[in-house]
């Protein structure tokens, strides 16, 4: 195996890396934007649920709490 096809194999090995790497960060994110949403979603339930009490044990003002 001559010194360029060595390289070039290297190279391969290293994009096939790079984009498994790429895909994990992209589905780490997709699942950090899904707790995120699941996390708001549990806040609105909650001041729903207390007409708003749970704002103020959260430690949250309710303006905040409201843009949630």
């Amino acid at each position: 195996m001559s010194g360029l096809q060595q390289s070039e194999d290297r190279v391969r090995g290293l994009e096939r890396c790079y984009k498994d790497a790429l895909g994990e960060l992209v589905h780490f994110q997709w699942n950090l934007a899904r707790r995120d949403d699941l996390m708001r979603s549990l806040v609105q339930y909650f001041l729903r649920a207390e007409g708003g009490e749970s704002a103020y044990f959260l430690g949250l003002d309710f303006a905040l709490a409201a843009r949630l």
